[in-house]
């Protein structure tokens, strides 16, 4: 990690995956297309020189995941009610929020 809220991509990349899960800050399960509440601040599209914040509290959907429990997810964020931005956050900060299965029951 280089700032809080800001990672090196390139290198959390080599391990993404969307198999699998990754543990939350609640410890539930939290898998590709399930939807998470960020619990602290970061920035988005993981550039640290944006003037905005997208604001503990927002909900998205991950995306890709990586198998550290240390690891970074990328969620796709609802933020603001007109955008839509990529965000990258440590799992232990992400929240479940409503699994995949409970967005789209069958």
């Amino acid at each position: 990690m280089i700032l809080q809220g800001v990672f090196d991509i390139e290198k959390e990349a080599t391990s993404w995956t969307q198999d699998g899960s990754f543990r939350g800050a609640d410890g539930k399960a939290v898998r590709a297309y399930d939807d998470v509440v960020l619990l602290r601040d970061i920035v988005p599209e993981n550039d640290p020189k944006s003037p905005y914040i997208v604001p503990a509290g927002t909900t998205g959907t991950i995306l890709f995941f990586n198998e550290r429990a240390d690891g970074v997810a990328q969620p796709e964020l609802d933020w603001d009610p007109v955008a839509v931005v990529f965000g990258y956050e440590d799992q232990r900060h992400l929240r479940l929020h409503m699994t995949n299965e409970e967005k789209y029951p069958r």
